[in-house]
């Protein structure tokens, strides 16, 4: 079985699978910034107070699935009078979308998103708003390791290079109420 070092990339995070939820930790630039050690020498991984998430113990060779999360930056949705959308720019199919003050409220992909604000109640004509937009590669599978360098997680399956990022035009009247908001 092929063993990848994860390299720390600068758009993508990274979480213990078991924390993919609506309320996570921030993620971290690799699986192995998640490892620690107690003082008596055994290792874990998790958020290392463990107060709000759970911890885990490691051993030697154990495998781990992570989430990876590729942010490929922002989309501007205007909603017309009408009721219909545009993108500026589009987003991918396929990709993550969620409300930048709001992760609640997501959707895979431009037509998921839209539906999903329709089903809440959300989308109103004349409306804009700045989304977030990032690329999800779940269940990706790392071995924990202290071979040949310090502990870490080598992933066991290879993961694509990150896209090109976009991001949303400035929004005049996005900008406008955010300055009322701040006031």
């Amino acid at each position: 079985m092929t063993e990848i070092e994860i390299p720390a990339l600068t758009r993508r995070a990274w979480w213990p699978e078991a924390y993919a939820d609506e309320s996570m930790p921030a993620g971290r630039e690799t699986p192995s910034a998640w490892l620690y050690q107690l003082d008596d020498g055994a290792r874990r991984y998790g958020e290392r107070d463990g107060q709000d998430y759970p911890t885990w113990p490691i051993a030697e060779g154990q495998t781990v699935k992570f989430l990876a999360s590729d942010d490929l930056g922002s989309c501007l949705l205007i909603v017309e009078d009408d009721g219909t959308t545009q993108w500026e720019p589009r987003p991918p199919e396929g990709a993550y979308l969620y409300d930048r003050d709001d992760r609640e409220f997501g959707g895979d992909g431009p037509d998921d998103f839209v539906k999903n604000l329709r089903d809440f109640g959300i989308l109103e004509p004349g409306m804009r708003m700045v989304v977030r937009v990032e690329r999800l590669q779940p269940d990706v599978e790392c071995r924990f390791t202290t071979a040949g360098g310090p502990p870490r997680f080598v992933a066991l399956t290879p993961l694509p290079p990150i896209e090109e990022a976009t991001e949303a035009p400035t929004d005049p009247e996005i900008t406008a109420q955010l300055g009322l908001m701040m006031e």
